[in-house]
């Protein structure tokens, strides 16, 4: 084909044009560029567009203004060439008299020399960092400030975004103190992907779980590998609720990565929730081993309570059956001459006497047997404990003895103390069938307010910090398990075979500590043997009397008038025939009342034999303190077979009157009428002793006047918990009253006993106390509700403490305390 042809002188015609075009366009945007154009107009098939430099840039102006960070710029000096609405904003200025002023002047002088070199490195690439805006009102405002150059044919001109840092700050300060409240709570916390599974943590959150330094990766299924699998279906049920209702919650056992202890936790936390479907977690985990040690604890202590109860209550009444058997043995034995008779008599008081001996057992554990507190010093026992020791375990058990240099005095009950430890070391020689070694031994310690049995597991329960004697009986033998350590104090619990022991051997030490504000601390494990802590309170005072007297002297007495006053018929009947038997005239009376007016009518009377524990609101101490006062010549003689400590020395009376325990033997009333005719006389008053530091029950000398205590609840157990309670803080109860209209009766009453302050349960029997609150009100007698509930329901208008239920035995005397404030109190 010819070059010269039509269709290369069209094709060469086509290629002007378009070289034609191309120039034009290049003429157009260098004109464009230059700004000698103010708009281009564009044809097309349809009509002609027109495009000018506004509409051009109107999308970007827009966008930097709806932008929520400042934008700016600026020459090279620092001056605002432009600004957007957010800029003004985050200033406090008017848009208006920002353009033109210098950004210098609105950042703190001290970071001048900053934002100067922040704008020359802008020309190396841009520069940012954070300052402080100074805004009209004269408020600081944290800013992130990013600047860079922008090319231009003339001089240089900055952009720069400027972003508010308040929220991002405020939100950072929320975040730490969140963790450090985290930290200080012991909380790990942590967030979980579900979707990724991945999770993330605290430091804590790993150390909870047994890691030193946090893993690189944790899920859910490493979680479920910890926990002990007797609770994962638990713990996977608790989760599978929460991506329904969007709560966790659950506690368990896990075992832990470092020494493989097994710890309890605790895990509460959210569930996150995107397009109706479960996206993330978040929550804390708490290590709760402790808190569920010293619950476990406090439940056990409130069972014991309990058994205590019940256990006292029994033994009271079978104290009364078994004065009445006993005393009418004998009676009978003076009667009879028959050899054989005799012989049966001598088998039936026998038998008896094991039974009072096992009430007494009942009583030490329930912390109402009469204890004969006095100061002496443990090691001065220690060689006649340990020939007792030898020959209660045989040779095949070694017998060790370590006695404690400089041994302080300890205060309590010398004869139930030996017996104590006569309990331990019978159940050490029972644990060594196949012989081993024994240790007692003795030192001085010293409890702060959180401690364990010298290295034991097992923490102290209602500790009262200071010094105490401890003695240790300790066994090779087979050890216990936890279950076995969790039941050992109970009363009638035994792993011996029927008929080798009554399961009270542990439980009277129990109460025998317990009642001599002491503690009894058990450290076993199967295998390694038995440790058995005996903590004693202290005193620096020298020993009353360290030595005991033989048998209960026979003491002679002229016929006396003697007044009984007894509430059971057949005891007061039965010490009424003893009494006349041994040649006394006896007046009869069955409550304190009838008492008092059977002295007003007989002058006559030289004795007063009466019951501690009787109806009617007054109580044997009661009576013998008034019939005191109005005959101050009158021998007292007490008698109980269910009697706290606290309330059978109440008001000094331990120095004032002397008590016979019952059953009684007409031996023993013989000797004890003796001796309190001999007291009455002035002679032979028993000795006074200093009060031993820390301890209780209340020293002999004390003669201060109790704090009486009006009580108004209507469960039995509770109300004889709190009555144990407040006589352990040696107050005087008046009541319980299990309704309302009896507590009313005895605020309003002439002949209601008097009292200081009351504990008011808010319910009794479906009604509210706020009645009996009224009156106490209106006699200005201070007065604290008892409640099981929330506090929010009492009425405050009343603005009484409270005692929230379950309460401890410091609770309680918390609310004394302050009770015993207000009554000084200026009303």
């Amino acid at each position: 084909m010819s070059s010269d042809g039509p269709d290369a002188e069209d094709l060469r015609r086509r290629i002007a044009e378009l070289e034609e075009r191309l120039r034009e366009a290049d003429e157009t945007l260098d004109a464009i560029r230059s700004g000698e154009v103010d708009a281009v107009i564009i044809g097309g098939p349809e009509a002609q567009k027109v495009y000018t430099l506004d509409n051009a840039d109107r999308p970007y102006r827009i966008l930097v203004e709806q932008m929520q960070e400042g934008a700016l710029t600026l020459s090279v000096d620092g001056t605002i060439l432009y600004c957007n609405r957010r800029f003004a904003e985050i200033s406090g200025f008017r848009h208006e008299r920002l353009i033109g002023t210098s950004i210098h002047q609105y950042v703190r002088a001290s970071q001048a020399s900053a934002l100067a070199r922040l704008m020359r490195q802008s020309a190396h690439g841009g520069g940012n960092g954070e300052f402080e805006l100074r805004r009209e009102d004269g408020e600081l405002v944290p800013v992130y400030l990013s600047f860079v150059d922008l090319p231009t044919e003339g001089n240089r001109v900055l952009c720069g975004i400027v972003t508010d840092l308040t929220q991002q700050r405020q939100r950072r300060i929320a975040e730490e103190g969140q963790q450090i409240a985290l930290e200080a709570s012991d909380m790990g916390s942590w967030e979980l992907d579900l979707v990724g599974d991945i999770a993330r943590r605290s430091a804590r959150h790993d150390e909870i779980f047994g890691y030193s330094t946090p893993l690189d990766h944790w899920s859910r299924e490493l979680f479920l590998e910890h926990v002990l699998a007797e609770d994962r279906e638990t713990v996977i049920s608790s989760f599978d609720t929460a991506m329904q209702t969007g709560q966790l919650e659950f506690e368990c056992r896990i075992r832990r990565a470092n020494d493989g202890e097994v710890r309890w936790i605790r895990g509460k936390g959210r569930t996150y929730f995107a397009n109706g479907r479960a996206a993330s977690m978040a929550g804390v985990v708490t290590d709760i081993t402790d808190q569920r040690l010293l619950e476990d604890q406090l439940r056990q202590a409130q069972k014991m309570e309990a058994v205590g109860q019940l256990t006292g209550g029994l033994a009271h009444d079978f104290n009364n059956l078994l004065t009445v058997i006993l005393g009418n043995l004998e009676r009978a034995r003076l009667r009879v001459t028959d050899a054989s008779l005799l012989r049966q008599i001598t088998h039936a008081s026998q038998a008896a006497q094991r039974g009072a001996g096992l009430t007494q057992q009942l009583l030490a554990f329930s912390r109402r047997q009469t204890l004969q507190a006095q100061a002496f010093s443990v090691n001065d026992r220690l060689p006649e404990l340990r020939h007792l020791i030898e020959r209660t375990v045989g040779e095949e058990i070694e017998v060790e003895v370590q006695a404690g240099d400089g041994l302080w005095h300890c205060w309590c009950d010398v004869n139930l103390f030996e017996s104590a430890i006569l309990n331990l070391v019978i159940n050490a020689r029972d644990a060594m069938p196949r012989g081993g070694r024994l240790t007692l031994a003795t030192a001085n310690v010293t409890l702060p307010e959180t401690a364990s049995a010298d290295g034991s597991s097992s923490m102290i329960p209602d500790l009262v910090p200071g010094r105490y004697v401890r003695v240790t009986v300790a066994d090779e033998g087979e050890g216990m398990s936890p279950q076995v350590q969790a039941r050992v104090f109970e009363p009638f619990y035994t792993t011996k075979e029927v008929g080798k022991g009554s399961g009270l051997g542990l439980s009277m030490v129990y109460g025998f500590a317990r009642q001599s504000n002491g503690y009894v601390v058990l450290d076993s494990a199967p295998g390694r043997g038995t440790t058995v802590h005996l903590y004693l309170p202290w005193t620096d005072t020298a020993s009353i009397d360290n030595e005991r007297s033989a048998a209960s002297p026979h003491l002679d007495t002229e016929p006396l008038v003697i007044l009984v006053v007894e509430d059971d018929d057949d005891v007061r009947q039965l010490a009424t025939d003893l009494l006349t038997d041994l040649g006394h005239t006896v007046i009869e009376a069955s409550n304190g009342h009838d008492g008092l007016d059977q002295l007003q009518r007989r002058a006559d009377i030289q004795l007063l034999f009466t019951d501690i524990v009787m109806p009617r609101g007054m109580s044997g101490i009661d009576l013998a303190q008034e019939a005191r006062r109005r005959r101050p010549d009158l021998a007292v003689l007490l008698t109980s077979g269910f009697t706290a400590q606290s309330r059978a020395t109440e008001d000094g009376s331990k120095n004032e009157f002397l008590l016979v325990r019952k059953p009684y033997s007409a031996e023993e009333v013989i000797a004890a009428i003796g001796k309190a005719m001999a007291h009455a006389a002035g002679a032979g008053r028993p000795p006074k002793a200093d009060q031993p530091a820390g301890a209780e029950p209340s020293p002999p000398q004390s003669t201060r006047q109790k704090l009486r205590v009006l009580v108004v609840e209507d469960e039995p157990l509770i109300a004889m918990t709190l009555e144990d309670m407040l006589f352990d803080l040696d107050c005087e109860v008046v009541g319980p009253f299990d309704q309302v209209a009896k507590a009313e009766a005895a605020v309003t009453s002439d002949t209601a006993e008097n009292f200081d302050v009351a504990l008011l349960d808010i319910n009794v029997s479906g009604k509210t106390v706020y009645p009996v609150a009224d009156l106490l009100t209106s006699r200005h007698i201070p007065f604290a509700f008892m409640t099981g509930h929330d506090t929010s329901h009492i009425d405050a208008a009343y603005q009484a403490d409270h005692l929230a239920k379950p309460y401890s035995s410091q609770d309680v005397e918390k609310v004394i305390a302050a009770l015993q404030e207000a009554i000084s109190a200026p009303t």
